[in-house]
């Protein structure tokens, strides 16, 4: 396999740094709202973005994956920048990754790529898109039925906000271990214990790389 190939790099992270921290009275003030941003470390240009739509969260897990140009054999080495989504002070910085795409695919024992920050681990899954084959996309109606309620509050009065996922199953050899990578996230819907999602649509190439076999 040579010559330049389509790649779908997906991210996420654990254990950051929360810049909300707790207000001059004592009281937390709320948690992060990470997302990140992709450069390429040779010339400083912007690859790509995740979404901005996960808020209070440490542990981000992006549904966006950054689509990147890459020729097979070469190094081609990125900079990922965490922030926290915040209107009023404007975004803060979290922490900073480098990940190397081309040790990724090549790496047949690691699949996932692990990069500690200074506060937090960053990490990141690399896959070739496959071009030639034109899968449709699957199509799911989803509806939720007694939805157990985490968000009660103080005084009892508050009510879920509750969303789905769906993700891909990637085997992490050197580990005898297993990975799920988020490919897709629903829209929250606010107070409800028995949601209704509208339909979503989901690229099969994301969720299980053109093969329908797979597990």
């Amino acid at each position: 396999m040579s010559g330049k190939k389509q790649v779908r790099l997906s991210l996420w992270a654990e254990n950051l740094m929360n810049s909300e921290g707790t207000s001059c009275l004592g009281y937390g003030r709320g948690i992060s709202h990470p997302y990140a941003k992709v450069k390429y470390q040779k010339d400083d240009s912007d690859a790509g973005e995740t979404e901005k739509l996960l808020i209070n969260t440490l542990h981000p897990q992006w549904s966006t994956p950054i689509f990147l140009e890459y020729e097979i054999g070469t190094v081609l080495n990125l900079i990922v920048e965490i922030f926290d989504s915040n209107k009023k002070t404007g975004d803060l910085l979290l922490g900073v990754g480098e990940i190397d795409v081309g040790y990724i695919l090549s790496n047949s024992e690691i699949k996932i790529h692990k990069e500690d920050l200074s506060e937090g681990q960053l990490y990141a899954y690399a896959e070739i898109v496959d071009e030639s084959k034109h899968l449709e996309n699957l199509n799911l109606k989803i509806r939720g039925l007694d939805i157990k309620n985490v968000d009660e509050g103080y005084l009892r009065l508050g009510k879920s906000d509750p969303f789905y996922e769906v993700a891909k199953k990637v085997s992490e050899p050197s580990k005898g271990s297993v990975e799920w990578v988020v490919v897709y996230r629903s829209a929250h819907i606010k107070e409800h214990s028995n949601p209704v999602w509208e339909k979503s649509t989901i690229d099969l190439d994301a969720l299980c790389n053109g093969n329908l076999s797979s597990p």
